[in-house]
């Protein structure tokens, strides 16, 4: 972390620069803006100015804003026969659907993968025979390595 500025501060991580403004509560790598919680950029820099992150979160991640949304009681409805539904509703038929859904095997759910698996540098294949990158023993079009 590199401090450009009171406010505007550069974060190197793996090789990438993002520049993150701690006073608009912003980072180039965006993630910042889109969630509205600090991205591990704007982590770095609350943590090295010893900033507490609390006014850079919204309010939608606070505990006193869960307790508001919960704060009016719910009022269950009362039996069945003691319902009030108009003559032109209650006359209604509902029929099933014309088209059946085909059984099938259910889609595999295909697990997220977390920001660094994603973006991180991958490993290349190296063949034990020769040594070179890129292939691996099977594929190998090369003689044995000799030193």
């Amino acid at each position: 972390v590199v401090a450009t500025s009171n406010y505007v501060h550069s974060v190197h991580h793996e090789r990438s620069t993002f520049i993150v403004c701690s006073e608009r509560k912003t980072c180039t790598c965006r993630r910042f803006q889109m969630d509205e919680i600090p991205c591990s950029h704007a982590w770095a820099v609350l943590k090295k100015k010893f900033l507490d992150p609390e006014p850079y979160c919204s309010d939608f991640y606070k505990p006193n804003t869960l307790l508001v949304t919960y704060n009016n009681s719910i009022i269950p409805l009362p039996d069945q026969i003691d319902w009030n539904v108009p003559g032109y509703i209650e006359n209604e038929v509902v029929r099933p659907s014309k088209f059946k859904k085909l059984s099938s095997r259910p889609p595999k759910k295909l697990r997220d993968k977390s920001y660094s698996e994603l973006y991180r540098k991958k490993n290349k294949n190296s063949c034990s025979t020769c040594g070179c990158k890129g292939h691996n023993r099977r594929s190998c079009r090369n003689g044995p390595h000799t030193e």
